[in-house]
């Protein structure tokens, strides 16, 4: 696995030239993604935020998305061009090797035919089998709170794809985020957040117990089949 920093998400506010004026959420969005077009290098990537590539082209698409179904604005192909472009940088430099927000980035590239089916052949081909590598991913990240953010990104790329073993990374997130609390966590509120989002994104809420104690303290509620055996 390669080295890791925090994943910070920032959302631009105003930018630095001229008064600062309100904004429609329209104009925000072309603003941000006209500012990481701009700043992309030639090789797809953007510098000092390689780490970041996977959520950056994820923030593209939805951008290409919203201002070309929405507004028929050509921004729609510029960037979707240059989430392409780093979906390019992330083929060649991780190797297969994706972390949670890469393989939901190239995912979400579907449409383009060169990414079709590269999500699913990495839960297909992952190295030792799904439980060792997430066994292995845990020990990578020992902070909860953001193991749970990390493989929310897992859970739902896996679903996106209907991967064979997308059960195991889902009970995987639950586990993770059954460790933690105010005093294990650095960031709790946004794992409880992150989770929901992943949980919510693949099937509805109920009333099953997340609990790291087996003492039946609610920690969070989370989704299951009706088939699913109860703990």
């Amino acid at each position: 696995m390669r080295p890791r920093h925090w994943l910070v998400l920032l959302v631009v506010i105003g930018m630095a030239s001229g008064p600062a004026y309100a904004m429609t959420v329209g104009d925000a969005i072309i603003a941000m993604a006209d500012r990481l077009t701009e700043g992309q290098s030639s090789d797809g990537s953007w510098p000092l935020e390689k780490a970041y590539t996977g959520s950056i082209i994820t923030g593209l698409v939805s951008a290409a998305r919203q201002t070309g179904l929405a507004q028929h604005d050509p921004g729609f192909l510029i960037y979707l061009d240059s989430a392409r472009l780093g979906g390019f940088f992330l083929v060649v430099n991780a190797q297969g090797a994706y972390f949670g927000e890469e393989v939901f980035a190239l995912t979400d590239l579907h449409e383009i035919t060169y990414f079709r089916g590269r999500g699913a052949r990495f839960f297909n081909r992952v190295k030792g089998g799904t439980s060792e590598y997430i066994a292995g991913f845990v020990d990578f990240n020992p902070e909860p709170s953001s193991l749970v953010q990390a493989l929310a990104w897992y859970v739902i790329a896996a679903w996106e794809t209907d991967a064979a073993d997308k059960w195991i990374w889902r009970q995987a997130l639950i586990d993770s985020l059954a460790q933690v609390d105010d005093e294990t966590g650095a960031v709790p509120v946004m794992a409880l957040g992150a989770a929901t989002w992943g949980l919510g994104k693949i099937g509805g809420l109920d009333d099953t117990l997340v609990d790291s104690t087996g003492g039946g303290d609610p920690c969070g509620r989370v989704s299951r089949p009706p088939t699913f055996p109860l703990c």
